[in-house]
């Protein structure tokens, strides 16, 4: 179970109240991905200066905050561009706030697109510009790379001025690997094999500070470490190429992923694609706030986060690490009137991660008889009823068949019993709780 860091009387650190200081402008670009911002800002802010705002969508959950902006940004300007990825589910006031301000006489036009390659209907419709601009904007933004990214500022620059009156020129969308290596694995390691997977994204914008930290880590423990990036794990071509290289160099003893789970596929045999590779896959989160507002949360990662990066990996059957860095304010860019974020790695979880994937590893190489493998079963003192209690489980039967897969598999499992009822037997034998308070009594303590 995990608890999400939320606090009595206030919404969750998703949703805290941040309200918009910045001026109209003839184009706002609103993303809520960072890394979103950081590409568009490095190809787009030469051209525009101070005619572009750049704007993080998270803050705009709020609903007071989602009023505000676009009351006082959105509505002075000329024309929004938004990737809004989660859709209505994720911004309904923002959405509803910028339904309302259509009925306006002077407002922006609007130019919202989906933060996947999905269409969103609820977003189309509220579009000021043909479906077919905004599936190229879209294909523009989500391919990347400059080449890319000049061609959507060049459509923008034409959509400001455009009625609608004359025939619009599309660009042409160049098409940009959505994965490959970043360090590759040579044909003959030396030592043990670690794979790192990670999101396209942080390669296109060069946001590899943590990425970086765990390969030199990992390095220096003698892993020999191959980097890969890539825009979803689910994609088929993804799967093909880890596949073939697993084939034909030796197979990770270890992988690390910093993305979100997986889909079951035919390889994988109904778990996560990553487990395909039979080693232990550590999950490593990353948070998108910064280090001084994690500190003091007693829940750590915000709700989303948790559920995304923490409890949906676990039903893959990964293994949680720590969190390896931070989303840390970067550069201040004064015309765009924004704050840009990059990630941040934290030395100290780094060296933790490294470590527990060197003893991962290092367990995967030992024949089964040499592990020590415990099952611990719940135990509620009032009564011993309750001993290895699950509701709706027959957790005797279930413990026994384990021990006997264990065996199966080489374990050294003596004196195990044949089945749930031998099981409690052996655990009522002995103490199993404690009335009258005296813990340790019965063993001479």
């Amino acid at each position: 179970m995990h608890w999400v860091g939320t606090q009595e009387g206030r919404f969750d650190a998703e949703r805290e109240l941040i309200l918009s200081d910045q001026s109209p402008a003839d184009i706002v670009f609103l993303s809520a991905a960072d890394t979103d911002l950081a590409a568009v800002a490095g190809s787009w802010g030469g051209v525009f200066g101070s005619r572009l705002r750049l704007s993080a969508a998270g803050a705009l959950r709020q609903p007071v905050a989602a009023d505000h902006f676009v009351a006082t940004v959105v509505k002075g300007s000329k024309l929004l561009v938004a990737r809004l990825l989660g859709g209505r589910g994720y911004f309904p006031h923002l959405l509803q706030a910028l339904e309302d301000m259509r009925e306006s006489s002077t407002r922006a036009r609007l130019l919202l697109l989906p933060g996947t390659g999905e269409v969103d209907e609820d977003l189309a419709r509220l579009n000021d510009f043909p479906r077919d601009v905004a599936g190229v904007l879209q294909a523009l933004l989500s391919e990347g790379g400059p080449k890319n990214l000049a061609r959507a500022g060049e459509l923008i620059t034409r959509l400001l001025d455009w009625t609608g009156d004359d025939v619009l020129r599309l660009p042409e969308v160049e098409k940009v690997s959505s994965f490959g290596w970043y360090k590759s694995v040579s044909s003959a390691p030396s030592g043990p094999v670690a794979w790192l997977t990670f999101y396209r994204a942080w390669h296109q914008t060069n946001d590899l500070e943590i990425v970086d930290a765990l390969i030199d880590n990992l390095e220096k423990l003698g892993f020999e470490v191959g980097a890969f990036y890539c825009q979803s794990l689910r994609e088929p071509a993804v799967q093909e190429s880890l596949l073939a290289l697993a084939g034909s160099v030796a197979a990770p003893d270890v992988v690390l992923t910093m993305q979100s789970f997986t889909v079951s596929t035919a390889q994988s045999g109904g778990g996560g694609f990553l487990e395909f590779f039979g080693c232990p896959v550590l999950q490593v989160p990353v948070s998108s706030g910064s280090r001084t507002a994690w500190e003091p949360v007693a829940g750590g990662l915000s709700p989303s986060e948790v559920a995304v990066q923490i409890a949906l990996p676990e039903i893959d059957g990964r293994v949680l690490s720590s969190v390896a860095g931070f989303k840390e304010e970067s550069d201040r860019l004064e015309a765009a009137q924004c704050v840009l974020k990059r990630l941040r790695a934290d030395a100290s979880q780094i060296e933790f991660i490294c470590q527990l994937a060197q003893n991962w590893a290092r367990l995967r190489r030992l024949a089964s008889a040499q592990k020590r493998v415990a099952i611990v079963l719940a135990n509620y003192p009032n009564r011993d009823g309750r001993v290895g209690n699950g509701v709706g489980l027959d957790t005797p039967a279930s413990t026994a068949a384990v021990l006997h897969a264990l065996r199966a598999e080489g374990y050294l499992v003596e004196g195990s019993p044949e089945n749930g009822t031998e099981l409690m037997r052996q655990l009522l034998a002995g103490v199993t709780n404690d009335p009258d308070g005296s813990y340790g009594k019965q063993c001479g303590q």
